[in-house]
């Protein structure tokens, strides 16, 4: 539900409520986002309404899809535990903590997307293909990303938590391009 909007800060706040099935406890969740010229940040404030401590995962998704040849020009890095890493972006991959920073790269077209944590968290990527038949066979087709940023929360029973996500996209100066074009 939305339960503000705020023009002047470019902030937007939404509320939930969800009872989470296997314990029967309550959770509310607030969620605002704020957007500024270098992206989004997005706070998120869960509280346990129940009488019992409650420990889950707090997980957010984010589905990134490109054009269907995609699927190999995607460049996954993270870093964890102040390493950088690559990862294949063609294989489901999964680590459960300790990261603190995302990154996918369009190669093609340079275009950036970053996700900054204000905490370490778990990542899982799965790429997404459909099956589909042509021409007399069944092809899989390269769809979107599924990313999935996660934390193991454990809130006393009326306590509250934040999770923020920073999240922006960073494009190629177009300007440089034309000029070099010029120049030629």
């Amino acid at each position: 539900t939305v339960t503000g909007f705020d023009r002047t800060r470019n902030e937007l706040l939404l509320q939930a409520h969800t009872i989470i099935e296997s314990t029967q406890q309550t959770v509310f969740i607030r969620k605002k986002y704020l957007f500024k010229s270098t992206g989004i940040q997005i706070q998120y404030i869960i509280q346990n309404a129940s009488t019992e401590p409650l420990k889950t995962i707090f997980a957010i998704e984010s589905n990134i899809s490109f054009n269907n040849d995609m699927n190999e020009n995607l460049l996954t890095e993270i870093v964890v535990n102040d390493t950088k890493k690559t990862i294949k972006s063609t294989d489901s991959f999964f680590k459960k903590d300790q990261i603190s920073f995302i990154q996918f790269t369009e190669q093609k077209d340079n275009v950036i997307f970053n996700f900054q944590p204000n905490e370490n968290c778990g990542f899982s990527l799965n790429p997404l293909y459909i099956t589909r038949p042509k021409n007399g066979n069944i092809t899989k087709e390269y769809q979107a990303h599924n990313a999935v940023i996660l934390w193991n929360i454990n809130i006393a029973p009326g306590l509250e938590i934040e999770k923020n996500l920073s999240m922006s996209i960073k494009t190629p100066n177009l300007t440089t391009s034309k000029k070099t074009k010029k120049n030629k």
